[in-house]
């Protein structure tokens, strides 16, 4: 995974195994030959189990990275469009940026999708010493933020 994106890096070596029809039970065997060395350590201090779990393995490196949604969210809104790209290219960039967000959110229906949009947007809408408040800088909390009904 040299100098690419963790998540294009995943998405790419996934297609690429979908394409040739590997089991999915052995795509943790092709992982460790596609990682750096440092990226390999992340897989070296997980137990063997979990080395045989495709996506343990997947959710360690990311987390190496620190790409969390919070990342991709925070990409999708300081994204802008570069001199040597069109409106179309600029505008698929964004969907894929959008679509990480969802993937590391692991949003897999409308409702979870459109509960994260509602979040932000409340968090989004709070005062600005409210959100100073120490208590919104954990994700749990600003959960429970959202839950309550202010």
């Amino acid at each position: 995974m040299y100098d690419a994106d963790p998540l294009v890096f995943f998405q790419t070596v996934e297609r690429a195994l979908q394409l040739n029809e590997t089991a999915k039970s052995e795509w943790p065997k092709f992982l460790p030959a596609h990682l750096t060395p440092n990226d390999n350590k992340v897989l070296s201090s997980l137990s063997l189990a979990e080395n045989m779990d495709y996506e343990t393995g997947k959710r360690a490196v990311l987390s190496y990275f620190k790409l969390d949604s919070h990342a991709y969210l925070k990409a999708f809104w300081t994204t802008r469009r570069s001199q040597d790209e069109n409106y179309k290219m600029f505008k698929n960039r964004l969907r894929e940026i959008l679509l990480y967000f969802v993937e590391a959110k692991e949003m897999d229906t409308f409702e979870t999708l459109a509960d994260a949009v509602l979040q932000e947007q409340f968090l989004n809408k709070l005062p600005a010493d409210v959100k100073q408040f120490s208590y919104l800088n954990s994700q749990e909390m600003r959960t429970n933020a959202v839950n309550m009904q202010i």
